[in-house]
C-alpha cells in the first residue's frame, strides 16, 4: 500500500451485533492506525438505523480513489455487488475477504429457494477469486475453499476476539428465570439446517434419559426466514417428549451474556462452519467447548476444547457431561479455552492482516 492510498472496505450489509460488521470494524481501525483512509461501505437497503454512523452508502462510493489504493469486499452471500465490484478501475486492487457461503444442499429440501440464492453465491465467488489480487479467509478453511475456487493468493485472517459488547451485564430476568440447579447445555447461532439441530436435541435427549435428567438445552439465535426447518425441530421434541429444549430466538446483547452466564457446556453439532464466532465466545466467558468436527471448527477450537469425529449420541453425551461437572476435566478445558483466546487477539489479527496486504504494496 502507497503512503496516501486508501484502503475501503464493502458489505452487502451492517448491522449491531453482526460477526462481519464487527470484524469490518475491527479492521477499519486497524488500517486506519497505519494512516490510510478507511471507510465501510454498505448497501443502505441492509443497514440497520443504528449502524448508519459507522458505514457509508455504497451509491456514495468514489470514482476515484487515489493511486494504490484497495478495496476489501467480505463476500457472504450472493450480491449485485460483485459486479461493481470487478468492475473497479484497473489501478485499485481488489481484495476478497470471504466469510464462506454454506452449501446449498442443506437448504434444498427445506428451503428450495434459499438453495438457489446460495448456489448463485457460490458461483459468484468463482468470478470473484479469479478476479480479485488477494484473497482472504477468516481460516484455513475457508483459504483453501478460495483455492479451489481459483484464487491465486489467499491469506487467513481470522476474526477478531476483544471482550466486544456482548459481555455487558447480564440480563437479570434471564437469570432469574434460569437460575436454578439444571445442567444447562448452550447451543449459539442462526437456526439453520447445516447447523443440524436435530442431531443436538437427539444427544440432548440421550442425555436427560440416561445421564442427568435435571437439564435443558438453549438453542439462542434467529429463526426468522427458516420457519420451516424451525417447525421441523419442534415436531422433533414432542416426537421425543422431551421437555427443557427452548429456542429463543433473536436476543439482546445482554440476554446473550445471560445465557453463556447459565451455560455449564456450549454444544455444536453443525456441519458447516467457516469459523464458528460463537465457539470463541464460550471461551471467553468460561464455557467449555464440545463439538462435531466438520469444516473450519477444529481449526477453530484448535486445542481449546473437545471436538468429536462421530456422531454416537451417547458417546456425546457423556463427553458433554464430563465438560459440565465441577472437576479436572472442566477446569482444563476453560484454561485450554483462554489460552485459544490469544490466537484472536487484535495484535495477533492485526500482524496478519498487514502481512497478508504486503504483497499488494510496491517494491522498493
Amino acid at each position: 500500500m502507497k503512503p496516501g492510498a486508501a484502503l475501503h472496505q464493502w458489505a452487502t450489509g451492517a448491522s449491531t451485533g453482526d460477526a462481519i460488521t464487527t470484524y469490518a470494524l475491527a479492521l477499519q481501525e486497524m488500517i486506519r492506525r497505519r494512516g490510510y483512509d478507511s471507510d465501510l461501505f454498505a448497501d443502505y437497503r441492509h443497514v440497520s438505523f443504528d449502524m448508519r454512523r459507522s458505514c457509508r452508502d455504497l451509491r456514495a462510493f468514489p470514482d476515484h480513489l487515489p493511486e494504490g489504493s484497495a478495496v476489501i469486499y467480505h463476500f457472504s452471500i450472493g450480491s449485485d455487488l460483485a459486479e461493481k465490484f470487478l468492475r473497479l478501475p484497473p489501478g485499485v486492487r481488489r481484495v476478497i475477504s470471504d466469510h464462506n457461503i454454506t452449501p446449498p444442499q442443506y437448504f434444498r429440501a427445506l428451503l428450495p429457494e434459499a438453495a438457489a440464492v446460495l448456489e448463485e453465491g457460490r458461483r459468484q465467488l468463482r468470478l470473484l477469486s479469479a478476479g480479485a489480487d488477494l484473497a482472504m479467509g477468516v481460516s484455513r478453511y475457508n483459504c483453501a475453499e478460495l483455492e479451489e475456487a481459483g484464487s491465486p493468493r489467499t491469506a487467513v485472517v481470522p476474526l477478531v476476539w476483544e471482550r466486544p459488547d456482548i459481555l455487558e451485564e447480564p440480563d437479570p430476568a434471564v437469570l432469574s428465570l434460569y437460575g436454578d440447579r439444571a445442567v444447562n447445555w448452550l447451543f449459539v447461532g442462526r437456526v439453520a439446517p447445516n447447523k443440524k439441530l436435530e442431531d443436538l436435541i437427539k444427544a440432548f435427549a440421550w442425555y436427560r434419559r440416561h445421564v442427568c435428567s435435571n437439564a435443558r438445552l438453549f438453542c439462542v439465535g434467529s429463526f426468522a426466514g427458516v420457519e420451516r426447518y424451525y417447525s421441523y425441530l419442534r415436531a422433533l421434541t414432542v416426537q421425543l417428549d422431551l421437555p427443557g429444549v427452548i429456542f429463543t430466538g433473536h436476543v439482546t446483547a445482554a440476554q446473550l451474556t445471560a445465557y453463556y452466564r447459565l451455560a455449564h457446556v456450549m454444544v455444536c453439532m453443525s456441519e458447516h462452519e467457516g469459523f464458528c464466532l460463537p465457539l470463541v465466545e464460550a471461551m471467553s466467558f468460561g464455557v467449555p467447548v464440545v463439538a462435531f468436527a466438520a469444516a473450519a471448527v477444529p481449526e477453530t477450537v484448535a486445542g481449546g476444547g473437545i471436538v468429536f469425529s462421530r456422531k454416537d449420541y451417547p458417546q456425546v453425551a457423556e463427553l458433554v457431561h464430563l465438560a459440565a461437572q465441577e472437576g479436572e476435566v472442566r477446569d482444563r478445558l476453560i484454561a485450554a479455552g483462554k489460552k485459544r483466546l490469544e490466537a484472536f487477539s487484535t495484535a495477533a489479527v492485526e500482524s496478519s492482516l498487514w502481512e497478508a496486504l504486503a504483497p499488494l504494496s510496491p517494491r522498493p
